[in-house]
């Protein structure tokens, strides 16, 4: 599928390249990948990449920093839910509300 679609495959080599440098910590690879996404022809990618332009001081520590706060947000996530649980807030009368609402 992506050998005929280049644009796909463009996507698909940036966000793996991406990835991969967020996990293996490559912070020096980061300013040649941002210039690769603001020329590329994918206006997604364009947008991600002005993005981390804007905050890149906040981008570049997060390739070398060792701290996360997805554990924190993860727990914030939980009880968020267990407090909608609790209220009566997270059932399908309320989801559909917000559905119709949006359309």
């Amino acid at each position: 599928m992506r050998q005929g679609h280049r644009d796909l495959d463009t996507a698909y080599q940036l966000s793996q390249a991406f990835v991969l440098m967020l996990s293996e910590r490559r912070g020096k690879d980061l300013d040649a990948w941002l210039t690769q996404a603001e020329h590329c022809d994918i206006k997604e990618l364009k947008s991600f990449a002005q993005g981390i332009r804007r905050d890149y001081a906040a981008v570049r520590a997060t390739f070398t920093s060792h701290w996360s706060n997805g554990p924190v947000e993860a727990q914030v996530n939980c009880l968020k839910l267990q407090k909608r649980l609790m209220f009566g807030r997270a059932n399908f009368d309320l989801l559909r509300l917000h559905v119709l609402r949006r359309m």
